[in-house]
């Protein structure tokens, strides 16, 4: 069994040039990711942090699993996301709207 908290505050998933500096604002706690691959600098922090002009989502939760984990375990991931999924049925099945943003469909 895992245990998992929910962080306060909303946060912000942003991105930047790929050649970008890793910005001041962008290190912010309680928590914080930054990743860089060819195509893009992304941040993920407070989006209070995060200045006007910034491309970026606003309004997302952070899910923490409190660890630490064996790192040869497997499926620890897949263990929280399919009972997500599963919630999102149980709300749809009593009558709630659930939107997927990234799909566009309710």
């Amino acid at each position: 069994m895992l245990s998992l908290s929910v962080l306060s505050g909303r946060y912000a998933i942003c991105r930047l040039d790929p050649e970008a500096p890793v910005p001041d604002w962008a290190t912010s706690l309680p928590f914080f990711s930054v990743t860089r691959t060819s195509g893009e600098l992304s941040i993920v922090c407070l989006e209070a942090r995060v200045p006007e002009g910034i491309r970026c989502e606003r309004g997302w939760r952070v899910l923490e699993l409190e660890g630490p984990f064996d790192l040869s375990a497997t499926g620890i991931l897949a263990s929280v996301l399919l009972p997500l999924g599963d919630a999102v049925s149980a709300l749809r099945a009593r009558g709630h709207r659930v939107r997927m943003e990234s799909h566009g469909s309710s």
